[in-house]
């Protein structure tokens, strides 16, 4: 009788750790009642120490991770990793090698969580570091939060918070957010090299489309411009800005409410604008400015030139070459120069600001 109850301890100890390792390697089903039989019964609740915890799906591999101690907890339904290493398998056949302090997956779901000293590193390159981040198996996304930082080819991100394709491609970053590409206040002047900070900011590396909100501050070819709002793509130098806009580049300086950027070189400030070089200012509704011709047209009701010297044209409308130093006025023509002893009024009129 008492070799009986010996074996069927013995098989009841086998059928649970059984039970504990198909659990937490393969299902998804709730806590599992053994039953061998003769009165005796057990319910899984464990921990376990040095073991593999991993999701498959249509025999494919989701992700695995060694881990130094998993807890299982029944009612919760979730095990509870400590000392975390392994692997997340992307649908291209690509792969993530992460680290972490300890994490939990939940038994239902192909999701998981994990915090502490991350570390998550492309195989295909790109790198990820947070103090927490949880994984969307069927989006294949990451949310991190707390330090994210990201590298990904010439790309660094950061921000308090992220969310990222597990390509590390396209983010949204939240709080502090900042995406460069060069790396210095010097690189930034390179072509191709730029540096976007903002409240909010979601940035395409693939494509170089970005949306930046509150706080904006956007540097690349040697220019920076401030504004409350940004849609801009820094591959194409294309894109509107709009709100409080403040623009340098080179000795150019421009304020107004929206701020166009055609390509490189033509670019379009509207509401309240005024474009400054070489001590003129230029304002209207609206200014187009030409780099490459250094060439200035104003769109509007309205324009008015001003000189350092206190001198001052009004007209209807203003085509300023800049590098000729020569404005040609249109329609109810007034200049006023104390400096050079000269008030005039005609229908049009050809200035020369030299």
């Amino acid at each position: 009788m008492k070799n009986k109850k010996v074996i069927l301890s013995v098989l009841a100890g086998i059928v649970i750790a059984g039970a504990i390792i198909a659990w937490l390697m393969l299902s998804g089903d709730k806590p599992i009642t053994v039953k061998p039989g003769d009165g005796v019964t057990a319910q899984i609740n464990a921990s376990l120490k040095n073991s593999m915890v991993k999701r498959e799906k249509d025999g494919k591999k989701l992700w695995e991770f060694t881990v130094e101690e998993v807890v299982n907890d029944k009612v919760k339904n979730t095990a509870y990793l400590k000392g975390i290493k392994g692997k997340v398998y992307r649908a291209d056949g690509s792969f993530i090698d992460i680290s972490a302090d300890k994490g939990s997956a939940g038994m239902k779901s192909n999701d998981f969580f994990l915090e502490g000293n991350i570390k998550a590193v492309l195989n295909t390159g790109g790198e990820l570091y947070a103090d927490k981040i949880s994984w969307n198996q069927e989006k294949e996304l990451i949310t991190a939060t707390g330090h994210f930082k990201m590298h990904k080819d010439a790309y660094t991100a950061t921000a308090d918070s992220a969310v990222t394709t597990s390509a590390f491609k396209h983010i949204k970053l939240k709080g502090n957010a900042k995406v460069e590409k060069g790396g210095t206040a010097t690189a930034f002047a390179a072509p191709g090299n730029f540096s976007v900070q903002a409240d909010e900011l979601e940035y395409d590396l693939g494509s170089g489309e970005a949306v930046a909100k509150g706080n904006v501050v956007l540097m690349q070819d040697g220019g920076r411009a401030t504004a409350d709002y940004a849609k801009f793509n820094s591959k194409s130098k294309s894109g509107v800005l709009t709100g409080n806009v403040i623009a340098d580049r080179d000795d150019a300086h421009i304020v107004c409410n929206e701020f166009i950027v055609h390509n490189e070189n033509d670019l379009s400030a509207v509401g309240g604008a005024m474009i400054t070089k070489g001590g003129k200012s230029l304002s209207a509704d609206r200014v187009d400015y030409y780099k490459a011709r250094e060439f200035a047209e104003t769109i509007g009701g309205w324009a008015r030139l001003t000189d350092s010297d206190g001198s001052v044209l009004n007209a209807a409308k203003i085509d300023y070459n800049m590098a000729q130093g020569v404005a040609n006025a249109y329609g109810g023509v007034d200049i006023r120069s104390d400096a050079r002893s000269l008030t005039a009024s005609a229908d049009s009129a050809v200035y020369k600001t030299d």
